[in-house]
C-alpha cells in the first residue's frame, strides 16, 4: 500500500465481446491495450520518484502513515493498469486476473475507460493510482481516510512536481 503505479497501457479487464472479438478488445478498436503518452508518462513517473524522495524527509507523516495504514518506504512502478465496474476484494478474483493479465501492477475502476476516449479523441495521456489496498479479502482499510490523508497529498505533491517538469518541456 502507498506504492505509485504509473501506466503505461490500459486494459479493460472485463471487456468480453466475444464470438465477435477476442476477450479484452474493444469493439471497433481494434485493441485491448491503450498505450499512454511514453514521454508523460515518463515525465508523471519522475515527478513521482520526486515527491517520494520529499516525503521520505518528512518523519512526521510517515510516522502517522505507517501507524494507521501500514505504509512503508513507497516505490514508483510503471507498466500496465486494469479497469472493471468493479471493486476487487476477493483473492480468488485477484489471482485469476494475474493469471490471464501476468504483467498486471494495478486494477481499479476508471483509467481505461479514459484511456480509450483519449485514444478516440487523439489526446495526450497518462495515469497515476496511489495502491490503497490489496485487492483482496484483508482490504479493510477506510478508503475515505486514505483518500483524505494519502492519496490526495499524495496527488497534489506529484502533479505539482509535474508541473514543474512539463514548465521545462
Amino acid at each position: 500500500m502507498g506504492d505509485i503505479v504509473v501506466a503505461e497501457s490500459l486494459l479493460q479487464h472485463d471487456m468480453d465481446a466475444s464470438p465477435l472479438f477476442p476477450r479484452f478488445e474493444v469493439p471497433l478498436t481494434g485493441l485491448q491495450r491503450f498505450g499512454s503518452d511514453l514521454a508523460l508518462s515518463s515525465a508523471l513517473a519522475a515527478a513521482s520518484e520526486h515527491f517520494l524522495r520529499q516525503q521520505a524527509e518528512k518523519p512526521a507523516d510517515s510516522v502517522l502513515e505507517i501507524e494507521e495504514f501500514g505504509l512503508q518506504q513507497a516505490r514508483v512502478h510503471r507498466g500496465m493498469i486494469a479497469s472493471g465496474d468493479q471493486f476487487i476484494s476477493s483473492a480468488a478474483h485477484l489471482r485469476q486476473l494475474k493469471q490471464d493479465l501476468p504483467d498486471l501492477l494495478a486494477v481499479e475502476m476508471e483509467g481505461a475507460a479514459v484511456a480509450q476516449v483519449c485514444f478516440e479523441l487523439g489526446v495526450p495521456f497518462t495515469v497515476m493510482r496511489t495502491i490503497s489496498d490489496n485487492a483482496n479479502e484483508e482490504a479493510a482499510v477506510d478508503f475515505m481516510r486514505f483518500v483524505q490523508t494519502v492519496a490526495s497529498r499524495y496527488a497534489f505533491g506529484v502533479i505539482n512536481n509535474l508541473c514543474q517538469r512539463l514548465r521545462d518541456f
